[in-house]
């Protein structure tokens, strides 16, 4: 059998907090979860743009993308954001 390794001392236990599933995007008007991306908005690159902040969810980001999304069931179309974290080159 294979014998573990002792970890390094002073090195403790990290506490592991699940943040849960991502909230799914519904369609404000029918509360469908069917959505289609139809396009990234305000696309001076396809990829978003450099915007820094605190996302909705509490945690930081430096990334911001809006993307345009139509509903399956009702046709309608509504946009979200999406936030995240980009490494500095």
């Amino acid at each position: 059998p294979k014998k573990k390794r002792p970890s390094r001392k002073g090195v403790a236990n990290k506490e592991v907090t699940p943040g849960g599933p991502a909230p799914t995007k519904r369609c404000p008007h029918c509360a469908s979860t069917e959505l289609r991306s139809v396009r990234v908005l305000y696309d001076s690159d396809k990829a978003g743009y450099a915007a820094a902040g605190v996302a909705p969810d509490g945690k930081p980001y430096n990334h911001l993308v809006r993307r345009l999304y139509r509903c399956q069931w009702c046709g309608r179309h509504t946009s979200f954001a999406e936030y995240g974290m980009k490494r500095k080159k």
